[in-house]
């Protein structure tokens, strides 16, 4: 008879078991059972267990074969044959693996040493290149043009910042890495990358394409004609890299204005030393990093030794105050001619293009025509008014600037400049060119604007707008007041052609109802008219004759039809 079991009841399970070891034990469900045979077969085999490893540890160990009694495993005994050849399996699996790592070690030792030449050698070829940027600009040559090129790029940078304020950043150093990488004939294929220049510029990947994207958009000192960016699986497989490289041409020196790029070259040296020292930091770290790598018996040779002695004091030089100095007072153009892109046969008969000692207005300046005066009194003929010479015109015979239309905006924008100087609160642009405050209103807005009206717009476009303390140049900040103001029409403009419809429209008007009056006064009743009296007349005889003859046609006599034949007639 089953009864609840005791452990399960314990627990509050109720559950029914039996006595399993007799009457008088407690009773165990089936589970409750099977599980204290299971510990206690586990605590058996537990014991059983130590009492093993116990006798085992008092035992003695043989020490030789129980077949042929040697010590050692030998090859022909069939009880530690075995053993000997599992033995030797062992070792020569323990040699092949040691092998097998030591050859892998070799070949990463070997890469990894491949790899710090590779990048020894880029440094040296960056630290070159840079190298004979600075010395040609110093002696006048070609290689030094991206001096030039990164020139340009400060000017037009400083002339779209507002204000001198905040810390320099890295995109001068990225600019003239784009300008160093490009070809120096002509500013174009400028391939840097953007992991290479973060390291030779010394900042982040971030900074680089916040730089790229300001000298593209900004600045439009760079065109990118490759977008670049990571490659798809063919691609890869194709060409065995993962990512293209973004691709720049640099404007070109001949469309800049070389007066504008002459004050920054001093500064754009500067940027070429500090980057040269720089990299020549890199190449030293990395010159370390290479011995490390060698042998310890191996050693530079001579030839090497010799080089990195040539490079460190090259790159030692670059960052001398006294060079710097020297080197930018020779690189100050003489004349406004860029370096030529053909070849000296080509050019040499012209004239020289760099280290001239006279202005290059003497050189453009056209000679003066031969005094050819009438036949007369003395040899030369009679003095005469400068009218009456021959061979002489009219104009001016040297130009000190190239003659070309005057602007649109030269005949209002003037006015329009002296008017905005004169505003109250517009104290600040006084000190500067008239010409130039007239140039940049003349390009952003038009003749039918007024001073009242810019100041009006500026401060509704900017409430609370007032002027800084220090501005470096107002023409540029006046500039970017009126492009983020994005001028229109001012209101007075506006309504004008409105006004101007409505005008004319009232003038149509008028002359209509003046025409409409003329002619009711003119008018006369037709019963007073008697010409027109006549002409009704004479219109109704005619309707009455044509409607006689029409009814008179109607009546035709039988006798003119022929008689019809009528069936059964015989006929």
């Amino acid at each position: 008879m089953q009864i609840p079991c005791a452990a399960c009841a314990a627990a509050g399970v109720d559950r029914l078991g039996l006595p399993r070891e007799g009457a008088g034990s407690p009773a165990l469900c089936v589970p409750c059972w099977r599980s204290a045979e299971r510990r206690q077969v586990h605590i058996e085999r537990a014991e059983l267990v130590v009492e093993l490893w116990e006798g085992i540890g008092e035992a003695e160990a043989v020490a030789e074969c129980a077949a042929c009694g040697s010590g050692e495993p030998q090859s022909g005994c069939w009880l530690c044959g075995w053993s000997w050849l599992q033995q030797l399996r062992e070792e020569f699996e323990g040699e092949a693996l040691t092998d097998e790592l030591a050859a892998v070690a070799a070949f990463e030792r070997i890469a990894t040493r491949e790899a710090a030449e590779a990048r020894v050698a880029w440094l040296v070829g960056k630290l070159e290149r840079g190298q004979a940027a600075l010395e040609g600009k110093a002696a006048g040559r070609g290689r030094g043009r991206p001096v030039d090129l990164l020139a340009d790029a400060m000017a037009a940078d400083d002339a779209q910042r507002v204000s001198a304020r905040g810390r320099p950043g890295a995109h001068l150093r990225v600019w003239l890495e784009i300008a160093l990488d490009a070809d120096y004939r002509s500013g174009r294929r400028s391939r840097p990358g953007r992991a290479d220049t973060a390291e030779l510029a010394d900042c982040s990947q971030r900074a680089v394409t916040s730089a790229w994207s300001r000298g593209e958009k900004t600045i439009a000192w760079v065109d990118r004609t490759v977008q670049g960016g990571k490659l798809s699986k063919t691609e890869r497989c194709q060409t065995g890299r993962w990512n293209n490289r973004a691709e720049f041409d640099v404007r070109p020196l001949h469309r800049q204005d070389p007066c504008a790029r002459e004050p920054f070259i001093a500064a754009a040296i500067s940027v070429l030393a500090e980057r040269q020292a720089h990299v020549a930091e890199l190449l030293r770290r990395a010159e370390t990093a290479l011995d490390g790598l060698r042998e310890p018996d191996e050693r530079p040779d001579w030839q090497q030794i010799t080089r990195r002695l040539q490079l460190r004091q090259a790159a030692a030089a670059t960052t001398d105050p006294t060079l710097i100095t020297q080197t930018a007072r020779l690189a100050q153009p003489v004349n406004i001619f860029s370096p030529h892109l053909v070849s000296q046969g080509k050019y040499l008969r012209s004239c020289l293009y760099l280290g001239l000692d006279f202005s290059p207005r003497k050189i453009n300046s056209p000679s003066p025509p031969p005094r050819v005066r009438p036949n007369g009194r003395g040899k030369s003929g009679p003095s005469g008014s400068p009218a009456t010479k021959q061979g002489r015109s009219g104009g001016p015979q040297h130009l000190n600037r190239p003659r070309k239309p005057k602007p649109v905006w030269a005949t209002w924008a003037y006015d329009l400049a002296r008017e905005l100087v004169g505003l109250p609160g517009w104290e600040h642009i006084r000190g500067a060119r008239l010409v130039q405050i007239a140039a940049v209103l003349g390009k952003a807005l038009s003749a039918d604007w007024r001073a009242v009206d810019v100041d009006a717009h500026i401060r509704r476009h900017r409430p609370g707008w007032s002027w800084p303390q220090a501005i470096t140049f107002a023409p540029a900040y006046l500039k970017s007041l009126l492009e983020d103001a994005a001028p229109t029409p001012p209101d007075h403009t506006r309504r004008a052609p409105v006004a101007t419809e409505a005008a004319d429209l009232r003038a149509r008007q008028a002359t209509v109802r003046v025409a409409a009056e003329h002619r009711a006064a003119a008018a006369v009743p037709s019963s007073a008219n008697v010409a027109m009296v006549a002409w009704r007349q004479q219109g109704r005889r005619g309707c009455a004759a044509a409607v006689a003859a029409v009814v008179a046609e109607d009546q035709v006599p039988a006798q003119a039809w022929p008689k019809v034949r009528q069936p059964g007639s015989g006929h």
